[in-house]
């Protein structure tokens, strides 16, 4: 084969590896619209060439659109037995090469996710550290954003609430961060319970009795009880 001839540049779609008919006519030296006569022309079923053969648009260098086809190995295989000819027959390898290559790279297996590391070597102190640890984690962010807005909001601006706060600028934006922030704590929170329940799932324990001590509001209504 020539070592002048480029390798053909194949694209995926829908999972299969694919050519152009634009890149054909190019590399086997035909017209474009020549392409295109070949492939309606073809002697194939409407299936096949549903399959194997999908409209497109391009655009030209005048800036206009213009019609062509992204074409699958098969459709390759069946338009190119057409061309003929020493050059003709490189460009086929190479094409075969091309599609060989791509195809062996798609039909290697996913890499499998990442997984949580074991955790069954965790005892019931560690766990009980773990769950102490992240709800005192959850509970100072918590008391972080508080204390934030209480002076950004209350303090600062000279009101007692955010409901009686009416500044002239920045009512509205200051009241959506409020929101924004509410909602980010809110998530983080049971982000970090989601967690603990995984860990105690896998060491048999049950996350909401072990944390409840730790709970000012179950604290409260234990004592009321």
């Amino acid at each position: 084969m020539s070592n002048t001839l480029a390798r053909p540049q194949l694209t995926v779609v829908n999972g299969h590896a694919t050519t152009t008919s634009n890149q054909i006519a190019e590399h086997f030296g035909k017209r474009h619209d020549v392409v295109l006569r070949a492939i309606r022309n073809l002697d194939c079923t409407q299936e096949f060439n549903a399959h194997n053969f999908a409209a497109v648009e391009y655009i030209d260098p005048k800036g206009e659109k213009r019609p062509a086809y992204t074409i699958t190995r098969d459709g390759f295989v069946f338009l190119a037995m057409g061309f003929t000819g020493k050059q003709a027959a490189q460009w086929k390898e190479a094409y075969i090469t091309a599609f060989n290559a791509m195809e062996s790279e798609l039909a290697k297996p996913a890499a499998k996710p990442a997984t949580l590391p074991a955790a069954n070597h965790l005892n019931r102190d560690s766990m009980h550290r773990i769950n102490k640890r992240a709800w005192a984690l959850a509970q100072a962010a918590y008391e972080d954003f508080r204390t934030r807005m209480q002076r950004d909001i209350m303090v600062s601006g000279g009101h007692t609430s955010p409901e009686d706060w009416r500044p002239e600028e920045t009512r509205r934006e200051v009241l959506v961060d409020i929101e924004i922030t509410a909602l980010i704590m809110e998530s983080n929170a049971n982000m970090l319970r989601k967690r603990g329940k995984r860990l105690a799932k896998m060491v048999e324990e049950d996350f909401d009795e072990s944390v409840n001590e730790f709970r000012p509001e179950r604290k409260k209504q234990n004592e009321r009880t």
